[in-house]
């Protein structure tokens, strides 16, 4: 396997090349001499060498694993510093200004505090290192219009599967590596769709709703971190109030 470029790979022979974009998509190109492999030794070449590609939910786990250690140290500067610390540290994260009046302690809203903190935490990091079960891994398949092509993807490996018959040959060279682009895209879009859905039914009101802004799959997942961080302070920020009545 050679890597030609930092977004570009292909096998040793050089059959095929497959490069990926900034928005996460990938581009399969097929050479004349890939063409001229049996369809079945074709899919597989592909296959191996997308197996190379960057795991599609890697970001979004180191997304959510700085997010998770971000609210750790917010725990951490409540244990350490106190509620006057912490409260400095949320300020500083909003952008606001310090209030007129000092925040009212609060020793069962601290432990409250805390205990959402850690609560919060723990599952972020228990989703971010958990391996998916086999039933819990998503896929998408999409097939061309024609019957002749079929591609697999999945929330673990970008190709899963890949069926070339031998009526594709009568796309030709260019017209192969293009047909395999379109599936993939239309493959990843409809794994996209169920994994937001997926998505939803865990997370904070709200939270979701900043990924849909995003087209690319690394954009989203940072997002998604980031947002988790802001609903936790927003919900920081409601207890305040409520210790504050």
């Amino acid at each position: 396997m050679d890597e030609i470029a930092d977004q570009t790979l292909t096998d040793d022979d050089e059959h095929v090349t497959l490069r990926l974009a900034d928005d996460g998509g990938v581009t399969i190109e097929v050479a004349p001499t890939g063409f001229r492999l049996s369809p079945k030794e074709l899919a597989r070449l592909i296959v191996e060498t997308a197996d190379h590609l960057p795991n599609p939910t890697a970001e979004g786990r180191d997304a959510i694993a700085s997010a998770a250690d971000s609210i750790a140290d917010f725990q951490q500067t409540l244990a350490s510093g106190g509620f006057e610390a912490f409260n400095a540290a949320m300020r500083r994260r909003l952008g606001i200004a310090e209030p007129d009046t000092p925040p009212i302690r609060s020793g069962e809203h601290d432990k409250a505090l805390a205990a959402m903190l850690g609560s919060t935490v723990d599952s972020m990091r228990q989703s971010q290192s958990a391996t998916p079960e086999p039933d819990q891994v998503l896929e998408a398949v999409a097939w061309s219009d024609e019957g002749d092509l079929g591609i697999v993807t999945s929330s673990e490996r970008v190709i899963a599967n890949l069926q070339i018959d031998a009526a594709a040959r009568q796309r030709g060279v260019e017209g192969l590596g293009q047909a395999l682009t379109s599936l993939l895209k239309q493959a990843r879009s409809d794994l996209r769709k169920q994994s937001d859905e997926s998505l939803r039914a865990d997370l904070p009101e709200g939270v979701a709703e900043t990924m849909d802004q995003a087209p690319a799959e690394g954009e989203r997942a940072g997002r998604l971190g980031q947002s988790m961080l802001d609903d936790i302070v927003q919900k920081t920020e409601s207890l305040k109030r409520k210790a504050g009545h």
